[in-house]
């Protein structure tokens, strides 16, 4: 595929799940369906981080930045299910969020300060 093609075909996608995400939000898609479609994009995501990950050798700054940007928006959304009350704050799950965030953010400032 070509460039102009592969750009044609990646807007085609965005459309499509946008339009997709409209029909969650609208509750517009029954359960079985929205498991098939996660099925759907959780294949097209691994596909595509394999193509990243072969590109650079599999650590590449593309693959690092992208990975970067995924946790930041996991983050951004668990801060806010907490500030809502969308999540029980005594999940177990969170205590050990709790210590690999203080862990990273360690790491982060020795690696800052090397």
């Amino acid at each position: 595929m070509t460039e102009p093609q592969s750009g044609d075909a990646v807007r085609a996608i965005r459309r499509a799940l946008q339009m997709i995400d409209a029909q969650v939000d609208d509750a517009h898609l029954s359960a079985d369906r929205l498991g098939e479609v996660k099925g759907d994009i959780d294949n097209i995501r691994l596909r595509i981080w394999a193509m990243m990950s072969a590109g650079e050798g599999g650590n590449g700054p593309a693959l690092d930045r992208f990975r970067l940007r995924r946790a930041l928006e996991v983050m951004h959304r668990l801060t806010g299910d907490l500030e809502q009350a969308r999540i029980d704050p005594n999940f177990p799950e969170l205590t050990a969020l709790d210590e690999v965030s203080r862990q990273f953010i360690a790491a982060l400032h020795a690696a800052r300060a090397r």
